[in-house]
């Protein structure tokens, strides 16, 4: 198996990335009340639950997706979309 430092080799280029578009894009203001979740994910208060639930993130994963809190779903798929970008997914 090979060292946890070789495997994230590439990431610096994404923190780069991630930096300069969180410094060069206004963050869009929108309230919860317009965003509406997919059907039967929220409680009886109306709020998303589970994988839907915006949570905090540590500030590595906040440099990678750009924002201080994410849901579950989202860091998933962006950090699919980044393996899939730079063809890090290995086939058997």
């Amino acid at each position: 198996m090979a060292p946890t430092s070789g495997f994230f080799r590439g990431c610096r280029a994404l923190y780069l990335a991630a930096k300069s578009a969180a410094a060069t894009t206004p963050k869009p203001s929108t309230s919860a009340s317009s965003k509406k979740p997919a059907a039967g994910t929220k409680d009886k208060k109306g709020s998303p639950t589970g994988l839907l639930k915006a949570t905090p993130v540590s500030p590595t994963l906040r440099n990678f997706v750009g924002a201080p809190e994410i849901s579950r779903a989202e860091a998933v798929k962006k950090v699919w979309g980044y393996i899939k970008l730079h063809n890090l997914q290995v086939s058997l």
